[in-house]
C-alpha cells in the first residue's frame, strides 16, 4: 500500500525497506536493548516511578488491590544485595499500626502473600474509605485494619471526593497522599513563654520525635506561636516541656509553628483557682497571701444555714438522766442451821439468789478461807435478811456530748496566675 511503510510482504517476494520503516526498525531496536540492560545488565537506571514502588506482602495473607498497608524496613537491604536495593528497591509491607507505622501506602494491584506488587505512598489513587463525620477533610489509617482509611480532621491524606456518608461503611473514595512533613510535630521547649500583645505570643523550642521527648534535635531551632485567638487568657509554657505544634514556615530562620495544644491558661493577676491546701503550686500560679488552709464545706442537701453542732456548746437541752439507788449501808444478817452438807459456791438461797459463799464474802471472810471450808458447813436452811444493805447507792446518768453538724469539708487555699513569661 502506497506510503505504508509497515506493509507486510508475502511469501516470494522481494524485500525492499524504505528509509522510514528501516529507521522504526532500528528505534525499536534500540528501545529493546535500552530495556534490557535496565533489568540484566550495563548503564542501569533504578526501576522507580514517582509515587509508586514495590513492596513486598508480609501480613500472612493475600492482599486485594486498594488494600492499605504499613510500611516498614527495605526487602532486600544493602546488606543483603547492594544491586538489588539501588536497581529494585521494595518496602516490606504489613497491616498497618498505629503505633509503629509513619508511612503507608495503598496496593495498586492484587499481592499474594509473600510476592511483590506496586503500592502507591504519595499522589493521588482511588481507596476504600470511612466517612465519620461529613466535614472531615482528611483521612488515616486505623489501626491493624488493611480494608479502608476513615476520615478525620487531620492528617496526611487530603479528601478529594467520598462516595460514603457520615457513619455508614466503607465506600470508594478518592485521596492524594501528601509527602513531607507530619501534619503533627513535636518539640521541647528551651525558654519561658515569650509575652506580647493579641496572638503575637510565643515560644522557642528543638524538635524531638514524639510526645515523649524522643530525641531532641538541639542544632535546629523552632520558634512556636502562641495565639491567644481572641480569649481574654494568658499562655503558660515552662521551659523543657514537651509540646505538639504544626509547622506553618518552614522557609523562615528559624522555623515557625503553631501550637495545637492546651496552652492558654487564666489571665494574669486577674484568675483565682482554689486547690488543696496540701498541694504545690501549679506551674504558673502563686499562692494568695494569708489563703492557705482555709476551710471549704459542701451541702449535699439545702439548706445551707443551722447549727454547727449539737449538744453541749450550741443547739444544746436537758440532759437524759436516771439514778439507780439501793439501800444504806448497814450489816447483814446470816442464819445458818440444819444437818447436811451443801458446796458453799454451788447452791443459792433467798430471794437474791446467793449462795454461801457470796454471803460470807460480804461479812468479809476471804475467797481463800472460803474455798477451804467449802462443804463443811452442815446447813438445813438458811436466812438472809437485809442484804440489800451491802450495795451502795449509785447514780446512772444519761446525757448529750458535743458532736458536729457539719457537712463534707475541705481545707484548701487559693492560688492567682501569675507573669512567668520570658524577659
Amino acid at each position: 500500500m502506497p506510503g505504508d511503510n509497515f506493509q507486510k510482504v508475502n511469501a516470494g517476494e522481494k524485500l525492499v525497506f524504505p528509509a522510514p520503516t528501516y529507521n522504526a526498525m532500528i528505534d525499536a531496536a534500540i528501545a529493546h536493548k535500552k530495556e534490557m540492560q535496565s533489568e540484566f545488565g550495563g548503564s542501569r537506571v533504578p526501576n522507580t516511578s514517582p509515587g509508586i514502588i514495590l513492596v513486598e506482602n508480609d501480613s500472612g495473607d493475600d492482599l486485594d488491590i486498594l488494600s492499605v498497608v504499613g510500611l516498614t524496613v527495605p526487602q532486600p537491604t544493602p546488606t543483603d544485595n547492594e544491586e538489588a536495593f539501588v536497581f529494585h528497591p521494595s518496602l516490606v509491607a504489613d497491616a498497618p499500626t498505629l503505633s509503629n507505622n509513619v508511612i503507608y501506602g495503598i496496593l495498586q494491584e492484587p499481592i499474594p502473600d509473600g510476592e511483590l506488587g506496586k503500592c502507591l505512598v504519595s499522589g493521588f489513587t482511588v481507596c476504600k474509605l470511612k466517612v465519620i463525620q461529613d466535614w472531615h477533610k482528611y483521612a488515616r489509617i486505623v489501626d491493624d485494619e488493611t480494608a479502608y482509611l476513615e476520615s478525620c480532621p487531620t492528617g496526611d491524606a487530603v479528601i478529594q471526593w467520598a462516595a460514603g456518608t457520615e457513619g455508614g461503611d466503607a465506600d470508594y473514595g478518592l485521596v492524594a497522599i501528601k509527602t513531607g512533613d507530619k501534619p503533627v510535630l513535636w518539640a521541647k521547649t528551651t525558654t519561658r513563654w515569650y509575652k506580647a500583645e493579641g496572638n503575637g505570643c510565643y515560644i522557642e523550642a528543638n524538635p524531638c520525635d514524639d510526645k515523649d521527648g524522643s530525641n531532641v534535635d538541639e542544632n535546629n531551632e523552632v520558634k512556636i506561636w502562641l495565639p491567644r485567638n481572641g480569649f481574654d487568657l494568658d499562655p503558660n509554657i515552662e521551659d523543657e516541656v514537651i509540646i505538639p505544634y504544626m509547622m506553618t514556615d518552614s522557609e523562615a530562620n528559624p522555623e515557625e509553628g503553631i501550637c495545637i495544644g492546651d496552652y492558654l491558661d487564666g489571665k494574669i493577676g486577674v484568675s483565682f483557682k482554689m486547690i488543696v491546701s496540701t498541694a504545690a503550686d501549679p506551674s504558673g500560679w502563686e499562692e494568695v497571701t494569708g489563703a492557705d488552709g482555709r476551710t471549704v464545706a459542701f451541702n449535699s442537701d439545702p439548706p445551707v444555714t443551722g447549727y454547727n453542732r449539737h449538744g453541749v456548746t450550741e443547739n444544746n437541752h436537758d440532759n437524759h438522766t436516771d439514778t439507780l439507788t439501793h439501800g444504806a449501808l448497814g450489816e447483814p444478817t446470816l442464819t445458818i442451821s440444819g444437818s447436811y452438807r451443801v458446796p458453799l459456791r454451788d447452791q443459792t438461797y433467798g430471794p437474791y439468789e446467793k449462795s454461801l459463799a457470796d454471803i460470807l464474802s460480804a461479812l468479809g471472810v476471804s475467797d481463800d478461807d472460803i474455798d477451804k471450808i467449802a462443804c463443811a458447813i452442815p446447813v438445813d436452811s438458811v436466812v438472809i435478811s437485809n442484804w440489800d444493805s451491802q450495795i451502795p447507792s449509785h447514780s446512772l446518768n444519761l446525757y448529750h456530748s458535743d458532736t458536729s453538724n457539719w457537712p463534707p469539708w475541705y481545707k484548701v487555699k487559693l492560688i492567682i496566675r501569675k507573669d512567668n513569661s520570658q524577659t
